[in-house]
Protein backbone atom coordinates (compact mmCIF):
# COMPACT_ATOMS: atom_id res chain seq x y z
CA UNK A 1 0.00 0.00 0.00
CA UNK A 2 3.05 2.32 0.56
CA UNK A 3 4.40 1.78 -3.02
CA UNK A 4 1.39 3.88 -4.52
CA UNK A 5 2.36 7.19 -5.92
CA UNK A 6 -0.43 9.25 -5.08
CA UNK A 7 -2.05 9.71 -1.66
CA UNK A 8 -5.03 11.31 -0.69
CA UNK A 9 -3.81 12.09 2.67
CA UNK A 10 -0.99 14.58 3.43
CA UNK A 11 0.86 14.18 6.82
CA UNK A 12 -0.77 16.76 9.56
CA UNK A 13 1.40 19.51 10.56
CA UNK A 14 1.10 22.08 12.98
CA UNK A 15 -0.05 24.60 9.90
CA UNK A 16 -2.62 22.34 8.58
CA UNK A 17 -3.80 22.27 12.37
CA UNK A 18 -3.48 26.08 13.13
CA UNK A 19 -5.54 26.72 9.52
CA UNK A 20 -8.32 24.34 10.33
CA UNK A 21 -8.91 25.03 13.78
CA UNK A 22 -9.12 28.79 12.72
CA UNK A 23 -11.44 27.66 9.76
CA UNK A 24 -13.70 26.47 12.27
CA UNK A 25 -13.42 28.79 15.01
CA UNK A 26 -13.54 32.06 12.75
CA UNK A 27 -16.68 31.76 11.47
CA UNK A 28 -18.64 30.42 14.23
CA UNK A 29 -17.16 33.71 16.35
CA UNK A 30 -17.62 35.84 13.96
CA UNK A 31 -21.35 35.00 13.88
CA UNK A 32 -21.64 35.39 17.75
CA UNK A 33 -20.15 38.51 18.00
CA UNK A 34 -22.38 39.66 14.82
CA UNK A 35 -25.69 38.38 16.09
CA UNK A 36 -24.89 39.55 19.67
CA UNK A 37 -24.19 43.04 18.50
CA UNK A 38 -26.86 43.23 15.86
CA UNK A 39 -29.82 42.10 18.43
CA UNK A 40 -28.33 44.63 20.94
CA UNK A 41 -28.90 47.26 18.44
CA UNK A 42 -32.26 45.74 17.47
CA UNK A 43 -33.74 45.34 20.87
CA UNK A 44 -33.56 49.44 21.01
CA UNK A 45 -35.99 49.66 17.57
CA UNK A 46 -39.30 50.13 18.61
CA UNK A 47 -41.39 47.21 17.66
CA UNK A 48 -42.96 46.37 14.17
CA UNK A 49 -42.28 44.41 10.76
CA UNK A 50 -38.92 46.43 10.30
CA UNK A 51 -37.35 45.49 13.47
CA UNK A 52 -39.26 41.31 12.54
CA UNK A 53 -37.96 41.85 8.95
CA UNK A 54 -34.41 42.22 10.33
CA UNK A 55 -34.32 39.79 13.06
CA UNK A 56 -35.36 37.25 10.76
CA UNK A 57 -32.58 38.48 8.55
CA UNK A 58 -29.80 38.13 11.26
CA UNK A 59 -31.23 34.51 11.84
CA UNK A 60 -31.45 33.22 8.15
CA UNK A 61 -27.93 34.49 7.15
CA UNK A 62 -25.50 33.80 9.66
CA UNK A 63 -22.63 36.15 8.63
CA UNK A 64 -23.97 38.45 6.30
CA UNK A 65 -27.29 39.24 7.83
CA UNK A 66 -25.42 40.77 11.26
CA UNK A 67 -23.20 42.43 9.20
CA UNK A 68 -25.95 43.98 7.07
CA UNK A 69 -27.36 45.30 9.73
CA UNK A 70 -24.99 46.35 11.45
CA UNK A 71 -23.87 48.29 8.28
CA UNK A 72 -27.18 49.37 6.85
CA UNK A 73 -28.91 50.06 9.80
CA UNK A 74 -27.60 50.15 13.28
CA UNK A 75 -27.50 53.35 15.19
CA UNK A 76 -26.34 51.86 18.91
CA UNK A 77 -23.13 51.77 17.82
CA UNK A 78 -20.85 54.54 16.74
CA UNK A 79 -20.17 54.45 12.51
CA UNK A 80 -16.29 53.84 13.06
CA UNK A 81 -16.83 51.17 15.65
CA UNK A 82 -19.62 49.34 13.45
CA UNK A 83 -17.25 49.30 10.07
CA UNK A 84 -13.40 48.16 11.96
CA UNK A 85 -16.15 45.31 13.70
CA UNK A 86 -17.58 44.53 10.18
CA UNK A 87 -14.71 44.91 7.71
CA UNK A 88 -12.50 43.92 10.42
CA UNK A 89 -14.23 40.47 10.77
CA UNK A 90 -14.88 40.18 7.04
CA UNK A 91 -10.89 40.57 6.59
CA UNK A 92 -10.07 37.80 9.30
CA UNK A 93 -12.03 35.24 7.70
CA UNK A 94 -11.62 36.02 4.28
CA UNK A 95 -7.40 35.41 5.61
CA UNK A 96 -8.10 32.32 7.08
CA UNK A 97 -10.19 31.16 3.90
CA UNK A 98 -7.05 32.12 2.19
CA UNK A 99 -4.51 30.05 4.07
CA UNK A 100 -6.78 27.05 3.86
CA UNK A 101 -6.77 27.15 0.51
CA UNK A 102 -3.31 27.77 0.28
CA UNK A 103 -2.85 24.32 2.58
CA UNK A 104 -5.11 22.75 -0.12
CA UNK A 105 -3.76 23.15 -2.69
CA UNK A 106 -0.07 23.55 -2.10
CA UNK A 107 0.28 19.66 -2.02
CA UNK A 108 -1.48 19.45 -5.46
CA UNK A 109 0.48 22.17 -7.15
CA UNK A 110 3.56 21.27 -9.53
CA UNK A 111 7.28 21.83 -7.67
CA UNK A 112 8.51 23.17 -10.85
CA UNK A 113 6.63 26.47 -10.62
Amino acid sequence: MNDLPLYLMQPVNATSLFFGAYAYYVPMTLYCVFASVAFLGLAGEPAGRRRTAWGLLILALPLFGGAAFLLLHDRWLATPVRRLLVWGGLALITCVLAGVIAQIVAPIAPAAL
